[in-house]
């Protein structure tokens, strides 16, 4: 079960991923689209626990929906 989680939701993000790329048929649009998710990786606790981050990073992620 603690790995069938993050496999699922891995596919969920890979599937959106390559269904918004069909949707926007440009090379262009999709590269924009992921370099504005890719910060926001950085803004979560997907590298690191929450409490070694900086307080300013604790405060965004408090609102961010992958944490």
């Amino acid at each position: 079960m603690c790995v069938l989680a993050p496999v699922l939701l891995g596919t969920a993000f890979a599937s959106l991923a390559n269904s918004l790329a069909l949707l926007m048929r440009s090379r262009g649009s999709v590269i924009a689209s992921s370099l504005l998710v890719w910060p926001l990786s950085f803004l979560s606790a997907t590298f690191m626990p929450l409490n070694l981050l900086p307080s300013w990073i604790r405060a965004v992620s408090a609102y961010h929906p992958v944490n």
